[in-house]
């Protein structure tokens, strides 16, 4: 799918959509030692051909953004990374310089935790990475953003890692002096930065397949939830009880009719 500077809106009124959709689901789940990857979210930057977004120091615009449209694909705790190929429209300059692409492309995968669970301390997550097949022209981090709402959303902490070629990887942070702050919001997750690229390169350019391990929150206490990766909202075992009850009551109220 190829989407123009005016489809732009659009999309992000549709991807918003969906996020505050799956925002329930994160009400109810959102776990600090079991992250999902089910939010997705881009920044777009000039590249070296590009010219548009000088004005603000080649910062073009950040928006909400669909997981497969990252391009990711995520499946229960596995995760394929990949660079962005559904903004490369060859016939507009702005996404296009020929057969290659025209912005740089911050695609961010992640788990919002939202604020800093009190108690949780010097705070680590990883995985492993099964093959890296990634081209050489992009990077690709785990990371841990404590997003400051105060001051831009800029992320305070800072914390990421570098993708190995294959074989464990891990990040970590001290998320004491933020814990119980609302201001600040928890991000979990991956980060792929490049050129945006033309599909017809999706083979050449290769990708990143990866698992989520255990994360660890020194001070916190274990969780054994599982987070659905799909995001979308489940009931708790008491709305289910209660739900279950009711239609009881409803047919028991029949009976007596």
């Amino acid at each position: 799918m190829v989407f123009k500077r005016d489809e732009r809106f659009l999309k992000t009124v549709v991807t918003a959509s969906v996020l505050v959709l799956a925002s329930f689901s994160h009400l109810a789940t959102a776990d600090i030692d079991n992250p999902a990857m089910n939010t997705g979210y881009v920044n777009v930057f000039d590249s070296a051909t590009s010219a548009n977004c000088v004005a603000t120091g080649g910062f073009c615009f950040g928006s909400p953004w669909g997981v497969g449209d990252l391009k990711a694909t995520v499946n229960g705790a596995s995760v394929t990374l990949q660079p962005n190929f559904n903004t490369y429209n060859a016939a507009d300059a702005y996404w296009a310089n020929g057969l290659v692409g025209n912005k740089t492309v911050e695609a961010n995968l992640f788990e919002e935790i939202g604020t800093v669970p009190a108690g949780t301390g010097s705070y680590s997550w990883g995985g492993f990475v099964d093959s890296n097949t990634l081209d050489a022209a992009y990077t690709a981090t785990a990371f841990i953003k404590v997003l400051d709402t105060a001051a831009g959303f800029a992320d305070v902490l800072g914390a990421s890692q570098a993708l190995p070629s294959s074989g464990e990887f891990s990040v970590s942070g001290d998320l004491t002096p933020y814990e119980g702050d609302a201001r600040y919001i928890l991000q979990v997750g991956f980060q792929v930065v490049g050129l945006n690229a033309n599909p017809d390169d999706e083979d050449a350019l290769g990708n990143i397949s990866a698992r989520v391990g255990a994360s660890t929150a020194i001070g916190a206490g274990d969780s054994s939830a599982i987070v659905d990766p799909t995001g979308i909202p489940v009931l708790p075992l008491w709305g289910l009880l209660g739900l279950a009850g009711l239609i009881g009551f409803m047919g028991y109220r029949r009976k007596q009719a």
